[in-house]
């Protein structure tokens, strides 16, 4: 029995990144005011306060271990560090192909430029910590896998109200763990670094601690910055707006 135990213990970070693709999700698009329409929700769920899917850049298949072996178009070298890259260079953009969003739900959806990523970044837009996500009935939403309170960023247009939601995923780990979820979550975007083919462009989002003279304080950052490849990160799907008729 003890052994069967520490079997199945084993085995828990595996089942946590295996997760499954699922049904095709309806996402719904909400206007930001940024030129494009952003979905209402992560790549994999229909429901703003799920993470959904993490899958590594320029993956169409999700969860696993987020090493450098199963990150698409990297070599490795005999004890598992990166050997080279051999698709993508510095200033790269995915191909159609290599959009996980674009091959799930079609229909125009695809990942976010760097470009439109930061645009919510802009002065029209309000950031703010969300500790505890509210459903509709007042209860504490519990995310799908490690049922824990949902925490995340909500960003506000200022002139219309409009909002997007992003849960603190975590970052899916070597191990097929994930690491921080619930203070720190990334969203890919479709560019690679400006500097290093390794790296791709990736909305950070962080909410840390610290005690200073017996005082918790609380910092909250949002960012676009260097993820590795081969990290585990989340996707919130874009599309263009129809043109006008």
């Amino acid at each position: 029995m003890k052994r069967l135990f520490l079997m199945l213990c084993a085995l828990l970070p595996l089942a946590f990144a295996c997760k499954k693709e699922g049904k095709i999700e309806k996402i719904e698009a909400i206007d930001m005011g940024t030129g494009i329409l952003w979905g209402n929700s992560n790549l994999g769920t229909e429901n703003e306060y799920n993470f959904g899917l993490y899958y590594a850049w320029a993956a169409i298949a999700t969860g696993g271990y987020f090493t450098w072996e199963n990150c698409p178009y990297c070599t490795v070298k005999p004890d598992g560090s990166l050997d080279q890259i051999t698709k993508y260079d510095a200033n790269g953009h995915l191909e159609s192909g290599d959009d996980a969003a674009r091959v799930r739900l079609k229909d125009g959806w695809r990942l976010p430029t760097e470009e439109e990523m930061k645009a919510l970044n802009g002065d029209d837009f309000q950031w703010e910590w969300i500790k505890e996500y509210k459903l509709s009935n007042g209860k504490v939403a519990r995310d799908e896998y490690f049922h824990d309170p949902v925490s995340g960023i909500r960003v506000t247009n200022k002139n219309t109200g409009k909002s997007l939601f992003f849960p603190a995923t975590g970052i899916g780990t070597d191990n097929g763990g994930s690491s921080r979820p619930g203070s720190l979550g990334g969203y890919w975007t479709s560019s690679s670094s400006h500097t290093d083919a390794s790296k791709a462009l990736g909305l950070k989002i962080e909410m840390s601690t610290a005690s200073l003279m017996d005082m918790e304080v609380t910092n909250l950052t949002h960012s676009v910055t260097e993820f590795e490849r081969r990290e585990g990160l989340y996707i919130r799907p874009v599309k263009d707006k129809p043109a006008a008729e």
